[in-house]
């Protein structure tokens, strides 16, 4: 099992933009230096200011951690401080965004980084970050479907066939091609129904959000099921997913929720350290270093 860890802030409000700035590349060097096997970022645009108030069931009460920097800004920082760890998004959340100019920046880091990019995608949940971006949120399925779509297109060697306002196709080229070919794979994150589906139709991988071992179990097994409406190899898809570790727990208690996934199979494990304090995150890298040189 792959384990990588995720450098976006969710959890907290930075202390500034410059110590951000600070831990981004802190914890990305270190997570390199000791075998961690990936670099993860969240996408968030902005956000109301009575968050909590408005998704209690997701923020607690007076809770302010959205604050993220741009996501494909982050990971080709990431990529010019870092050598050979994959960068990966944790979920890009595509209906918000122009697919040819998307598709063209998820490209352009797969050569920048040598083709290091895992390119996870979701479609998005908050009602309000829609609104402000004046995106139509009950679309937004159809909108991310479409956009995978142009992805793939973008990266086949050829041109590609647009529609253009008066109902004619016009043949562009794209450049540049990513280096990963096909294309970078494409995790779809998300544990709903729709989501294992998209994942069948169109994804090279899963990248679930479950803390649960036996939640996650339930979940694979209906992807599973539902695979068999596809031809297709099930096999071949990467069976990925996001959990957290906070300093405060214990060693084996973390080893031991490692171990669970690794047993089960899972490909990669994508892991949020919950701590604002650096030095405490740092010590957190290190934790899972050991574990991966132990178990590996």
């Amino acid at each position: 099992m792959k384990i990588g860890i995720s450098v976006s802030s969710g959890f907290n409000v930075p202390v500034s933009n410059v110590d951000e700035v600070y831990r981004v590349e802190k914890m990305s060097k270190l997570a390199e230096d000791v075998g961690v096997d990936s670099i993860w970022v969240a996408d968030r645009t902005v956000y109301p200011e009575n968050l909590s108030q408005l998704h209690p069931g997701r923020f607690a009460l007076g809770s302010d951690g959205q604050q993220l920097f741009e996501a494909h800004t982050v990971l080709s920082y990431v990529a010019g401080i870092t050598k050979k760890i994959k960068l990966g998004f944790s979920v890009l959340v595509l209906p918000f965004r122009n697919p040819i100019l998307n598709a063209k920046r998820i490209s352009t880091l797969d050569v920048l980084s040598r083709g290091r990019v895992i390119f996870g995608v979701g479609v998005g949940w908050m009602l309000e970050e829609f609104q402000a971006l004046q995106v139509e949120y009950i679309e937004r399925g159809k909108l991310l479907d479409k956009n995978i779509d142009i992805f793939k297109s973008f990266c086949d060697p050829v041109s590609i066939s647009l529609d253009m306002p008066d109902s004619k196709e016009m043949k562009f080229i794209c450049y540049p091609k990513p280096i990963q070919k096909p294309y970078p794979p494409i995790w779809i994150g998300g544990n709903t129904d729709k989501a294992l589906n998209r994942v069948i139709q169109r994804g090279d991988g899963w990248l679930a959000n479950i803390s649960s071992i036996q939640e996650f179990q339930e979940r694979f097994n209906k992807l599973r099921s539902f695979s068999d409406r596809f031809p297709r190899d099930f096999s071949s898809i990467q069976i990925a997913n996001c959990i957290s570790v906070r300093s405060n727990q214990s060693k084996s208690e973390i080893y031991k929720n490692f171990d669970s996934f690794r047993e089960f199979g899972l490909d990669h494990l994508v892991v949020g350290i919950n701590e604002n304090d650096i030095n405490l995150t740092l010590e957190c890298i290190d934790l899972i270093g050991t574990y991966l040189s132990e178990n590996n």
